[in-house]
């Protein structure tokens, strides 16, 4: 089948998801069909609807958790609408014009590391493939793979400020667009920093979007970060809720990486790099973590909170 037969497809069943959006068929915060059932519905392939979904992912509109399926973004209807149609109009040419540039820059980031690097550079590169290698075939692939080009990136000792200026674009098209620019340079540490001018968002909102870019990149860490699983028939409290409460508790502790996931089934698993998390346990029951470590068990979820500033007042982490 040819490139412009799979775009087709592709866009069919992206197509098929914005009108189950606004329909109302489907909500934030749902799980997406199953691929199967959509494939056989749409008239696809499976592989269509997947590379659909990675569409999907990649433009902040759903997330996909292990064991859990891939979940709508918790946005506002009119904002999950206008990423959709944003991500219609991106094609194979754009991303593949997207790789062209990547290559450009790691090659040029590779003879500035050659021309500046020093000893300990040398070593630290070193270091970071025989990692990289080592664990090609493990979920710490990615991680590895981050830490080598940063490595090489970091020999070029040529910090870099980007400034991108998106003129009259929507601010919701501005937001996706930014994330997509600055993303894979800042984790392939090609930037340090970034600059967004935009003539419809305010000093303000632009100085956010770019600070939560540098965040997500772990360039730069100047907020608390929240984690949460999407919630199915094992949780046992409000979820939104609960990420509220422990949002309005916590907010003010940058650096801190909080988990609230909705039962022990998955929870743990999904935590991923969290220093503590908020775990259900059962009807009105929590259980607290630090990392991976269970700390308290089976706590009252009334209490839950209470308890979890006491245990990040005693690690240290907070005053």
């Amino acid at each position: 089948m040819n490139s412009a037969s799979t775009s087709q497809q592709v866009d069919t069943v992206l197509k098929h998801i914005k009108d189950l959006l606004s329909s109302g068929r489907l909500e934030p915060g749902e799980r997406l069909p199953a691929e199967r059932r959509l494939a056989a519905q749409l008239n696809v392939s499976r592989a269509h609807v997947r590379t659909a979904f990675q569409k999907l992912e990649f433009y902040g509109i759903a997330k996909t958790f292990p064991q859990s399926g891939t979940v709508v973004a918790q946005e506002k209807m009119q904002v999950l609408n206008s990423m959709i149609i944003d991500a219609l109009k991106i094609d194979r040419y754009d991303f593949s014009s997207l790789v062209d540039v990547r290559i450009l820059l790691e090659i040029e980031a590779v003879k500035l590391c050659a021309r500046n690097r020093t000893e300990e550079d040398l070593t630290n590169i070193e270091a970071a493939l025989t990692e990289c290698e080592s664990f090609f075939n493990t979920e710490e692939r990615v991680n590895k793979d981050f830490a080598y080009h940063q490595a090489v990136a970091q020999g070029g000792h040529n910090p870099v400020i980007a400034s991108l200026d998106y003129g009259d674009t929507p601010a919701e098209k501005t937001v996706i667009r930014a994330s997509a620019d600055f993303g894979a340079l800042l984790l392939n540490g090609l930037l340090d920093g970034v600059e967004i001018k935009s003539a419809t968002m305010d000093r303000e909102a632009t100085d956010r979007l770019a600070l939560g870019i540098l965040q997500a990149s772990r360039r730069r860490v100047t907020k608390t970060e929240f984690v949460s699983c999407p919630g199915c028939g094992r949780t046992m409290f409000d979820l939104q809720e609960t990420v509220a409460r422990v949002k309005a508790a916590t907010s003010m502790y940058p650096g801190l990486k909080i988990a609230v996931m909705g039962c022990i089934v998955n929870g743990p698993g999904e935590m991923a790099d969290a220093d503590y998390g908020y775990v259900g346990a059962g009807v009105g029951n929590v259980s607290l973590y630090r990392g991976k470590e269970l700390v308290e068990k089976n706590i009252p979820s009334s209490d839950a909170v209470d308890r979890l500033i006491a245990l990040m007042r005693a690690d240290g982490r907070i005053d």
